[in-house]
């Protein structure tokens, strides 16, 4: 794998974040949120050409309406209207706690969480990012279900919902934390059907997606085989590798095959390589298959594993074309309470690649919907896969022996 390139440390986003929270706040006023998004990427946004030529027109066009707007909440969604006719990835405007939350992610840091997000959707608020084994989980919620309502009341206007997440300028939907102290509890009114109602009662716990992805590690009995199984739910800075690598060596060791599933999030560019080498060891050393599974919100570092599985052959990748977002996020403080996300640099040799495009899966499957109650489609295919070839190694290696045998 020495040919695989060593790309640019994520450290210097994590210092101008630092950096970041460590200055002062902007006063509030009206206009203020828009007027520091927009001075904040006239000097930093990553396309210098764009900063010139477009940019100082869409600030024009928006600055009336984020001027008179009447709520802090009202000029947020404008700032949003304007983020979204930037086209990059990794552009939002998100709460200071949202960011707070997904830094403390992505260094391991467990934190008081209900254990699930969600997605809004035309049809109302669907569980989203369910974390195996946490409190969501262990309560009997499931992927799928929509929320009617939290503690009675609903869910839009429920203080529980935390800012949308959401990249302005892609297609995907708005994802919503659930806010959560330790300790508290909560109530959903829950349809895992249509028309198919009952009631959660999930209390939040100190928990991390680092502890859900060693959760979910498992061996699957599928169609006789046994498939190594491990949900990847962030990139962590750290621990990752580790963790894959002791699981390879012990756990997994006697599998046919081995499922990374890398729906979700991204996270450290650095780990994603450490990650791809790992698993183009694991092919080399062992001869088994290795199949990963993506989705249509797979992004960042996640894309970086499923590009080079593709171009290194290590692997076979099923679900969905990827989010094609591979700009590295930079974040600065725009008021008291919100944080823009943005991209001030492109990601050496993948950037230009697979933003704005995508990876594309070997073998198709559609991602689970609404009212899935916990039905996936796409770990379905993965597991056939696995066992497909699992069982074409199995019979390439018998033809080899025979050969052999023969030529003897």
């Amino acid at each position: 794998m020495s040919r695989l390139p060593v790309i640019r440390s994520i450290a210097a986003a994590m210092v101008a974040t630092a950096m970041a929270l460590a200055m002062a706040a902007p006063a509030a006023a009206r206009g203020d949120l828009f007027d520091n998004t927009a001075r904040i990427l006239s000097d930093q946004y990553f396309d210098r050409d764009f900063r010139r030529d477009t940019l100082p027109g869409l600030i024009e066009k928006y600055r009336p309406a984020a001027d008179a707007a009447d709520s802090r909440a009202a000029e947020r969604l404008i700032v949003h209207e304007f983020l979204s006719e930037i086209p990059a990835s990794h552009l939002a405007i998100i709460s200071t706690d949202e960011h707070r939350a997904m830094f403390n992610e992505l260094n391991n840091a467990p934190q008081p969480t209900f254990g699930f997000e969600l997605v809004h959707l035309e049809d109302g608020f669907f569980v989203h990012t369910l974390l195996e084994e946490g409190p969501a989980d262990r309560s009997g919620l499931r992927q799928g279900d929509r929320v009617v309502s939290i503690d009675g009341e609903d869910v839009a206007a429920s203080d529980r919902l935390g800012w949308r997440s959401d990249d302005a300028a892609l297609p995907d939907p708005p994802i919503h934390r659930v806010l959560a102290e330790i300790g508290d509890g909560i109530r959903l009114q829950v349809e895992r059907r249509p028309g198919e109602e009952r009631f959660i009662d999930i209390v939040a716990t100190t928990y991390s997606a680092f502890e859900a992805a060693r959760e979910s590690a498992a061996i699957i009995e599928h169609d006789g085989e046994k498939i190594a199984y491990i949900h990847l739910w962030f990139i962590h800075i750290r621990g990752v590798d580790r963790m894959l690598g002791n699981l390879m060596r012990r756990q997994f060791a006697g599998a046919a095959a081995l499922v990374v599933d890398l729906r979700g999030r991204g996270g450290s560019a650095d780990m994603a390589i450490r990650i791809v080498r790992l698993l183009a060891t694991y092919r080399k050393e062992s001869g088994k298959p290795v199949i990963v599974l993506i989705d249509s919100m797979t992004r960042s570092a996640k894309e970086v594993i499923a590009f080079s599985i593709r171009k290194y052959g290590i692997g076979t990748l099923v679900g969905e074309r990827t989010a094609g977002a591979v700009l590295p996020a930079m974040f600065e403080r725009v008021d008291e309470e919100t944080m823009l996300m943005f991209p001030a640099f492109k990601l050496a040799q993948y950037t230009d690649l697979i933003e704005g495009k995508g990876v594309e899966p070997d073998v198709r499957a559609e991602a689970p919907g609404p009212y899935s109650a916990g039905a996936d489609p796409i770990l379905e295919a993965a597991l056939n896969e696995a066992v497909r070839q699992a069982g074409q190694r199995r019979d390439e290696h018998a033809m080899t022996s025979e050969r052999q045998r023969g030529g003897s």
